[in-house]
């Protein structure tokens, strides 16, 4: 892919944390553009705020301190910076994983946050670039 080649490219400028902080970016703007409607709005997972999707947060249920879960779609979502600040209102955000994924996702969480993950250059360059076509479907679908 020349897309994946190019953002490893310039990937091998940066340290490997700041390449992971990049994507995370990404899948934080992706997650919050997924949850906005054709005019931009979305609902906090937390607790249903309904704001412009960039006024919101892209809200971890896993803290990002976790490698293994801090870029996994499941793991992030549209939050409002009130929940968001509060430490990701851990209860609504529950509810919200079993309403969205079903019974066992938040335990599935959990139990992923304690595996060791060590991201390679290559594995980032591919999320980031597949994060990135994702935004610009959004882009397109989304009222400005």
């Amino acid at each position: 892919m020349e897309g994946v080649e190019k953002i490893l490219k310039r990937f091998k400028k940066y340290t490997l944390n700041k390449c992971i902080e990049m994507t995370a970016k990404d899948l934080q703007r992706l997650v919050r553009m997924e949850a906005a409607d054709d005019n931009g709005y979305a609902r906090c997972c937390s607790c249903g705020k309904r704001e412009h999707y960039k006024k919101m947060d892209g809200g971890h249920f896993i803290s990002r301190t976790h490698k293994a879960t801090m870029l996994r779609p499941d793991n992030v979502h549209a939050q409002c910076k009130g929940c968001n600040i509060r430490n990701g209102n851990q209860p609504g955000y529950s509810l919200f994983l079993t309403a969205r994924y079903g019974e066992g996702k938040v335990e599935e969480l959990m139990a992923a946050a304690r595996e060791v993950k060590q991201w390679t250059r290559e594995e980032l360059a591919e999320l980031r670039y597949k994060f990135k076509l994702e935004i610009k479907e959004h882009e397109q679908r989304i009222k400005d």
